[in-house]
């Protein structure tokens, strides 16, 4: 049997059958299938506020498992893990030197992690320098 989705409970019985119908059926059998990395998260979302990077994301449409948690990738870096009920986490970039960033945010279980979701935002150089003028004088 192919095409079973992991951590998924399935009932199975057996019946032959031929030219005079069927034969007397097996017992069930209730199988769980072995867990797998989850689906990718969903709406990834990313906003900026002076210097204040706020990542906002969905919990995946499929765990396939128990969910462990999610990693927090900044421009390819891994910058933080996070446990399975935390959907928004919340990055200050004063010290990050560029003016573009990727987001990128996983699911993991214990299997291993799932598709990365992707997400940039580009900062112009102008207001960047006006946000860490304007909240320097708030320190």
């Amino acid at each position: 049997i192919t095409g079973l989705d992991p951590y998924q409970l399935y009932v199975f019985k057996v019946l032959a059958i031929n030219n005079f119908g069927e034969g007397p059926s097996s017992e069930t059998v209730v199988i769980r299938m072995p867990e797998g990395v989850p689906s990718e998260v969903g709406n990834l979302q990313v906003s900026l506020i002076n210097v204040i990077l706020t990542v906002k994301w969905l919990v995946p449409s499929k765990e396939n498992g128990e969910l462990l948690g999610y990693h927090i990738y900044l421009n390819g870096s891994l910058i933080e893990e996070v446990d399975a009920e935390t959907t928004m986490f919340i990055i200050d970039v004063k010290d990050f030197k560029g003016e573009y960033y990727i987001v990128g945010v996983a699911a993991f279980s214990k299997i291993g992690e799932g598709t990365l979701a992707f997400a940039d935002l580009e900062i112009n150089s102008n207001i960047k320098e006006e946000n860490q003028e304007s909240s320097s004088e708030f320190t």
